[in-house]
């Protein structure tokens, strides 16, 4: 279920690209950063939720 979201969301951003929404990309990313925790990758939990920190301080999430 987490990996098919994780899909439709990445899909629905990159066909929307250049004019996709930040708040999509940010769930996006929490919701890598949450199936890199479960596949126990903790760096790449890091690298997405870094990424959804960048998103966060322009105040689209």
């Amino acid at each position: 279920m987490l990996r098919g979201r994780i899909l439709d969301t990445q899909n629905a951003v990159l066909n929307a690209y250049p004019d996709h929404d930040l708040a999509a990309v940010g769930d996006w990313m929490l919701l890598a950063a949450i199936e890199a925790l479960i596949d126990d990758h903790e760096y790449l939990a890091n690298y997405h939720l870094a990424w959804f920190a960048a998103i966060s301080r322009l105040g689209a999430v």
